[in-house]
């Protein structure tokens, strides 16, 4: 892990000036090897690369196409909307779940923009109840962005719109699909 330098008190009040004819360029920390800091979250943070790693290796044993999902959370990323204006993420939920083979007449609109959807499992119930075996699941993810800017300038997939996933109500979205 890259060691930190301190930035020292003239490199944080380097830039004060910000008027339109200002042509100081503020300085911004960077660690040992050159990151920015905005790159990375904490000098200590754990190393999480190797359980992502077999997590995604065994999703993907298990028929995920872990780079399919990716790109639908970016899609959606892209295009936030704001609560019950989600006609254009509902399009896509709708689109990729019946390309999964989701039968249409279990996919049903909720609340205008919402879905509720139906997926028959093909495992055996689970008896772990006094009265019963449980049968089915039910999952739920919000879908809405927050009506504020994206302000992260080393994003490739930038929201397009005026609202954003800062709550990441995309990722809870791509998830969901990817239990489908």
């Amino acid at each position: 892990m890259p060691t930190l330098r301190k930035r020292s008190a003239k490199t944080a009040n380097e830039s004060t000036d910000v008027s339109p004819n200002s042509v100081k360029k503020q300085k911004v920390a960077e660690t040992s090897s050159g990151i920015p800091l905005a790159k990375i979250t904490r000098h200590d943070k754990p190393d999480f690369e190797p359980l992502y790693k077999a997590h995604r290796e065994q999703l993907e044993k298990l028929g995920l196409k872990t780079e399919d999902m990716i790109a639908i959370r970016r899609k959606i990323h892209t295009h936030p909307e704001g609560g019950f204006k989600e006609f254009e993420t509902q399009k896509v939920i709708r689109a990729t779940l019946l390309g999964f083979g989701i039968d249409e007449a279990d996919i049903k609109d909720c609340a205008g923009t919402g879905l509720v959807v139906d997926i028959r499992g093909t495992g055996e119930s689970v008896d772990n109840t006094a009265d019963g075996k449980i049968n089915s699941i039910a999952l739920r993810a919000d879908m809405d962005g927050l009506p504020m800017s994206e302000n992260n300038p080393h994003l490739d997939y930038k929201t397009t719109t005026d609202h954003a996933h800062m709550c990441g109500h995309d990722g809870h979205m791509a998830t969901i699909l990817s239990t489908a």
